[in-house]
């Protein structure tokens, strides 16, 4: 270490005071303000690395907790990945996007859009009891649901849709039956000594079809004394064929039960033809002897509704 004399009116750092000599320590000042300038040059540096980094994307702001969602498409040249890879083949073959699935809505909620569509534009009762048909249907009231309609096939400007309700109530109605819920065509009886599902059906003027179905009876099975069977209760059953419209109205009571699509021979008959229980009279024979087609499916529901007593009715339009 050298030192420089010299002689200062004020002593400062980095100066020994010897005497009146003062003796100024010139190495260690350089050493000391050397220092300061490395450091200033670190910081710079430094702000300089983080302004470097930020302008990268390495410090990104905090996520605000909302998910943006940005659409894909999967191009053509991709192939499908089986569900069944394992995982060695999913880790590289996996799809960049995959194919959204819509839930289809229930044919119920489909119903009852319909009915709330055809609302629009029509009188305020009109609204007021398509809208609550619309409920009825997405809520499963079937006894609602039936009543409304018929409520609605008595308006005569609802004669457009006249159909559309016919046959959604024929749907209902077939549902309620064999709901278990109380209707207006199904009574209780209890089984007798002796009493075969035959015998009953034929003193309650019904078919022994109806009754292994409405009771899950199966073919050849006979109920046990003292069973409480379910049997349909109606006198005057009633098949209404329209040639020209090719439809069928199956009456109960009186009413409108279901509607059923026909086809009738361009030479069939008009007039009416009773349902017996003559072999040739039965309602097989009768619709094939009269050129009468109707589904299978409809077939078994009306070998169960007309019994002998029935009847059977072409009509021209």
């Amino acid at each position: 270490m050298g030192y420089e004399r010299n002689r200062f009116r004020s002593v400062g750092p980095g100066a020994h005071i010897l005497g009146t000599v003062v003796e100024y320590d010139a190495s260690r000042r350089r050493n000391e303000s050397g220092g300061w300038r490395l450091a200033v040059y670190a910081i710079v540096l430094v702000a300089v690395l983080v302004s470097f980094i930020s302008a990268r994307g390495c410090f990104g702001r905090k996520p605000s907790g909302k998910i943006k969602v940005i659409k894909s498409e999967t191009p053509s040249r991709l192939k499908t990945v089986p569900l069944n890879l394992s995982v060695s083949q999913s880790a590289t073959n996996v799809p960049s996007a995959s194919p959204v699935v819509k839930a289809e809505p229930s044919k119920a909620a489909k119903q009852a859009s319909s009915w709330a569509a055809n609302a629009s534009g029509r009188s305020q009762r009109e609204r007021t009891l398509l809208l609550r048909l619309a409920d009825a249907e997405s809520l499963g009231r079937l006894a609602i649901a039936v009543d409304t309609i018929m409520q609605l096939r008595a308006i005569p400007s609802m004669a457009d849709i006249d159909d559309k309700l016919a046959r959604r109530l024929g749907d209902l109605n077939i549902r309620r039956l064999f709901s278990g819920e109380p209707v207006p065509w199904v009574s209780t009886t209890t089984v007798r000594r002796g009493q075969s599902v035959h015998r009953i059906a034929r003193e309650h003027g019904t078919t022994v079809a109806a009754i292994r179905q409405l009771n899950n009876l199966s073919a050849a099975e006979e109920p046990k004394v003292g069973r409480q069977l379910r049997v349909l209760q109606f006198h005057r059953a009633a098949f209404v064929v329209h040639k020209q419209t090719r439809h069928a109205d199956l009456m109960l009571n009186g009413k409108l039960f279901k509607r059923y699509y026909v086809s009738v021979r361009k030479d069939a008959k008009t007039g009416a033809f009773p349902i017996t229980s003559n072999a040739n009279e039965g309602p097989r024979s009768r619709f094939s002897s009269l050129g009468i087609r109707v589904a299978p499916a409809d077939m078994k529901e009306l070998d169960m509704f007309l019994a002998p007593g029935s009847s059977l009715t072409i009509s021209e339009m």
